[in-house]
């Protein structure tokens, strides 16, 4: 498996993804426009086997990213996909000079949630009935400082019990 940049050829693949995990998927129309910002725009997909099993999306303004979609195959969840989409934009990031990453996440997802905390995010308010089909609240979730030890270290421990992205391990 590896990581690159998400390319339009792509876009078909990830939307057909997006179905799979989400009750209210993003349309086409708005990952075209979300990769049209090339300024702003992170978008990085995970292919194994010449399939896209993952994607993540990301709008870095200033010092700060904020997650907008991540989005793992169901049959390719629970191999660490995720943790490499995220280590990759916090590699990014730090690269660009970002400070702070924020998302939202529904409030139910725990398998999400305990995995952001694992990486330095905390829980700092609720939008309440922020998604739909079901409604639910979403947690606004923020790294404040990725400089800081104690997130530093969290990152560091988490890519520590990770498998290398070349081994096909995860």
């Amino acid at each position: 498996m590896h990581l690159r940049p998400l390319t339009t050829a792509d876009l078909p693949a990830v939307v057909e993804l997006e179905r799979q995990c989400f009750p209210n998927p993003w349309p086409l129309s708005a990952f075209r426009r979300e990769l049209a910002d090339v300024a702003t725009s992170y978008y990085t997909v995970t292919i194994d086997e010449g399939r896209l099993v993952g994607y993540l999306g990301a709008r870095v303004i200033q010092d700060e990213a904020h997650i907008t979609t991540l989005g793992v195959d169901p049959g390719c969840r629970g191999r660490g996909l995720a943790k490499h989409l995220l280590l990759d934009l916090i590699d990014h990031g730090l690269s660009r000079g970002v400070v702070r990453l924020t998302l939202e996440v529904r409030d139910s997802n725990w398998a999400a949630r305990k995995l952001y905390e694992s990486l330095g995010f905390v829980d700092i308010a609720l939008r309440r009935k922020y998604y739909q089909d079901p409604v639910e609240d979403a947690v606004i979730m923020w790294v404040h400082d990725l400089r800081a030890p104690e997130v530093h270290a969290a990152i560091e421990q988490v890519r520590a019990g990770m498998q290398p992205a070349g081994s096909g391990e995860w």
